[in-house]
């Protein structure tokens, strides 16, 4: 049977094809003005878009928030948030991004790149 019979006819999805989330910052404020737990992840994520944006007093406003929220999370000392990856490393993360951007003359935060297909867009 030829291919042209086999295939359906309103167009072809492909099986393994990559599927994108639109990342906006509204979105991720909307995600943090949600979460009831205080997840700090969710602050710094908002925090790094804020400073790619260029609104260096907003992002460092957040990272301390997010610093805040993990040492209280820290002191419930649950067995979930040991395991958690994303928490590992948080803190000395936090800490470096705080020193990079309050420095004087400031120096470059590391913040991870966009990816491909990632817009930061604001509200």
């Amino acid at each position: 049977m030829p291919i042209h019979m086999r295939l359906p006819k309103r167009g072809f999805n492909k099986p393994n094809r990559k599927k994108w989330a639109e990342l906006s910052i509204a979105n991720l404020e909307r995600a943090v003005a949600a979460d009831s737990t205080g997840y700090p992840v969710l602050l710094d994520h908002l925090a790094d878009l804020r400073y790619r944006q260029g609104d260096v007093p907003r992002a460092v406003q957040l990272w301390q928030e997010a610093r805040r929220r993990l040492e209280t999370l820290q002191q419930r000392d649950d067995e979930a948030l040991r395991e958690d990856p994303e928490l590992a490393d948080l803190d000395a993360r936090l800490e470096a991004k705080l020193q990079s951007a309050q420095a004087d003359p400031p120096g470059d935060v590391p913040v991870p790149p966009l990816g491909i297909g990632v817009r930061a867009e604001g509200p």
